[in-house]
Parts: structure tokens; C-alpha cells; sequence
């Protein structure tokens, strides 16, 4: 393992492959630090991993040998000024493979957001998540997930008599069909006439192609459609809406409405179940939950968390740990000392 010098360590840096979802709760972890410990955050974008590489690093993760031998192989970019860097974020499968190696490679801690499926949670020096994993690593677990500031300032902002639909797109866990998303728009327009409001649809990249009829529908009621390619962002829709109703397969889409302190209501398949991430957002009355038929019923139930809770969470996890193992609260010398065994 490399190491590099331990002098002038002012950085954290942020790595992602340019998907918001993979960024924004790593923008917020590092806000946060630079805030409690004065780090200054840096982003690095990395090229986008096809699924088969990811899977590959994946499984090496847990033959550390191999895996950074393969790293230094497939990896032939670098950030510079590593020798600045105290410690590295990310958020995502593919920027957790690539901050692996580059902790392991330069001796730097890192500090992942979100679940780490299967990978090797030893490579990882705190995990922080939702959802507590069966492992012995450093869990920071928070309420909902890490979310930027420009967000959430947006509970200090009154909302305007509008509600907006946020899309996400088919996954395993939660296979949406095209047929879903077209009666999700019919039900979401029936809504805003309902209550005589103003409205947004979302769609992401991960959306499939919206209907004809759907589109026809949008443009006679009035429903702005935005757009990954659209001048308007997600946050600008987000600030001026009263509802917000989200596909629950987007986790940082839940995070994000949740911490703006609107009305939230996640959008399920009918015949889906609640999984513990959600099933944890309803018992903390964080959000309400409707199938796509049953849109119409979301009732004016707000959020009960601060944002400033998951923020004194993290920190004050980080600053505990800090404190047990270096005396100058420096990341990368708590790294530096310690040894791990394989």
C-alpha cells in the first residue's frame, strides 16, 4: 500500500460519476465536514463503469489483493493533489469501487453513503445509511438519508399552492411499467384538479418514454413537464411545491422532498409491500404512502423531522470517533494507524 504525505491534509474529496442521485448525498456528507472539521470539498468525476466491471470489482472486493492489483490495471486516472486529501465521500456502487482503491491504494479514509450490497465493508471506513447492515464496520445510521443544503433551506421557504410528481424508472426491487407511469399521470392530474393547483411532472433519465396520450394530457392541463435536458431544476420545483409525490424507487428522491419539510407521499404498485426503508419512513411519519390508483386520497400531512438532526448525527459520530483515535481529529492519521487484517 502507498502512502503519501501527512502534512497539509485540507481537503475531502467527493467522488461520483455525474448522477445526481450518486451526488447529492455525497455533496451533503462533505458540506457537513467542512462545516465540523474544515475540510474544503473537492469533487473528482469518474467515467461511467459498465454494469459488468462493477459487478467484477465487486466480488474482488473481498480478495483485497486482487482487487487493487485489478485497480491499478483499469484505473488509469487519478485526482490530483491526493497528498492534500483527509478524506474521500461517495455515494453510488461505482464511485464506491473507485474510492476503495484509492483509499487502499494512498492509505485514505473513506466514508460511504448508502448500502453497500455485498461489497466488502471492511474496505470502507464509515458507512452511513438508513438501514443498519449486519456487519461490524463504523454504521453511522440516520433518520432518512444525507441531503445538500440547497435543499434542505427549502423548509424555511413557504411553498405555493402547487404539487409536482417526481418519476424515477423501473428497477428490480420496484418494476414500474410503462402502463404504471400513464396511469400515475392520469391519477396525479386528477389530484391537482381536485385542489385547484398548479403542476410538475419530473421525469429522470431512468424514465421510459412517456405515452402519447400522456404527454396529450400534460399539455391540456397544464402540467409542466420537466426534463433532465430542461432549464428548470428539480430544486426550483421542489421549493414551490405544497405536495410532493415520489416514485419510491429513488431513495434520494424520498430523502431530498422529505428534508424540505413539504407533504411527501411515496407512489407504489399496486400490489407492492413496503420495504424496511420505507416501512422505517411511515412508523417515523415521515411520509404517507399511496398505491398509484389511490393518489387522490394523499391527505395534508407534513414531515416531522429537522434537517439540522441528521447533521448533528453525522458529525457528532465522526468527532466521537475522531476523538478515540487521533488527538488532532485528522481522517488520515486515525487511517494511517490502523491495521487491518484479511
Amino acid at each position: 500500500m502507498h502512502s503519501i504525505s501527512k502534512q497539509n491534509r485540507s481537503k475531502v474529496l467527493v467522488i461520483h460519476d455525474n448522477r445526481i442521485g450518486h451526488l447529492n448525498p455525497s455533496l451533503a456528507v462533505a458540506e457537513m465536514i467542512e462545516k465540523r472539521f474544515y475540510l474544503h470539498p473537492e469533487q473528482f468525476a469518474i467515467p461511467t463503469l459498465p454494469k459488468r466491471t462493477v459487478s467484477i470489482f465487486k466480488k474482488l472486493s473481498h480478495f483485497p489483493r486482487l482487487f487493487n492489483a485489478l485497480g491499478r490495471l483499469y484505473f488509469k486516472f487519478l485526482p490530483k493533489s491526493l497528498e492534500h486529501t483527509d478524506v474521500i465521500v461517495c455515494s453510488g456502487m461505482p464511485n464506491l469501487i473507485y474510492g476503495a482503491y484509492l483509499s487502499q491504494r494512498f492509505n485514505i479514509p473513506l466514508i460511504y453513503a448508502g448500502g453497500t450490497r455485498k461489497f466488502n465493508w471492511r474496505l470502507i471506513d464509515w458507512t452511513i445509511t438508513t438501514i443498519p447492515e449486519k456487519h461490524t464496520g463504523r454504521q453511522i445510521i440516520i433518520p432518512t438519508g444525507a441531503v445538500p443544503s440547497k435543499i434542505t433551506r427549502l423548509a424555511h421557504i413557504p411553498s405555493e399552492h402547487e404539487a409536482c410528481l417526481l418519476i424515477g424508472g423501473p428497477t428490480h426491487e420496484y418494476p414500474f411499467t410503462a402502463q404504471d407511469f400513464s396511469k400515475m399521470i392520469t391519477e396525479f392530474s386528477k389530484f391537482v384538479d381536485q385542489h385547484k393547483m398548479k403542476a410538475t411532472v419530473v421525469i429522470s433519465r431512468r424514465t421510459p418514454a412517456l405515452s402519447a396520450e400522456s404527454i396529450q394530457l400534460l399539455e391540456t392541463k397544464h402540467i409542466e413537464l420537466v426534463c433532465p435536458s430542461s432549464k428548470t431544476s428539480i430544486c426550483d420545483v421542489l421549493k414551490r411545491s405544497e405536495y410532493i409525490f415520489v416514485t419510491e424507487d429513488s431513495a434520494t428522491m424520498l430523502s431530498e422532498s422529505i428534508q424540505t419539510g413539504r407533504i411527501v407521499i411515496s407512489v407504489c404498485r399496486e400490489d407492492s409491500v413496503a420495504d424496511e426503508m420505507i416501512q422505517g419512513y411511515l412508523e417515523q411519519q415521515l411520509i404517507q404512502r399511496k398505491s398509484i390508483s389511490k393518489l387522490t386520497e394523499a391527505e395534508a400531512i407534513k414531515p416531522k423531522l429537522q434537517a439540522q438532526q441528521i447533521e448533528q448525527i453525522i458529525t457528532q459520530h465522526l468527532a466521537d470517533d475522531l476523538n478515540t483515535m487521533s488527538q488532532d481529529l485528522s481522517f488520515y492519521n486515525c487511517h494511517a494507524r490502523k491495521v487491518v487484517v484479511y
